[in-house]
């Protein structure tokens, strides 16, 4: 009888743990909390300059520009679009990053960059957030 207790309330909390709206499964665990706000109050200038050394030395700006559309939207666009940050949209941008995606800006595709790893595609994410703010 104990056995099947703990088998329908293990099967209970499975169930009411699945959030099957979510398309990003595994968002890494060190922001648990959510955040919602703007960009410029997450990020700091230190991290804005290594995101942008990162972008220098990736293949970023063959289909990105900075303030001109070209294969793939402007930095300044995407930040645009984005202003208005959660913690979830964070996590699902770095992540297709990381490995591609399509359907957000038209019909070509981004490409993965799998050589990065999450804190790499997160410090490009916050230079991309912020680039509203600079000029060139």
């Amino acid at each position: 009888m104990k056995k099947h207790i703990l088998f329908i309330f293990t099967i209970g909390f499975t169930m009411l743990g699945c959030n099957h709206s979510k398309k990003v499964t595994a968002l890494p665990e060190k922001y648990p909390n959510e955040y919602n706000g703007t960009a410029d109050v997450l990020f700091s200038e230190t991290e804005f300059e290594s995101g942008k050394d990162l972008i220098a030395q990736n293949d970023c700006f063959t289909c990105h520009r900075f303030a001109d559309k070209s294969v793939g939207p402007a930095l300044q666009e995407i930040s645009k679009k984005y202003e208005q940050l959660t913690t979830e949209i964070f996590y699902k941008l770095s992540y297709k990053i990381r490995n591609g995606g399509g359907g957000n800006w038209g019909n070509i595709p981004m490409a993965p960059h799998p050589s990065l790893n999450a804190d790499q595609s997160e410090l490009i994410l916050k230079y991309i957030l912020l680039t509203k703010y600079k000029k060139q």
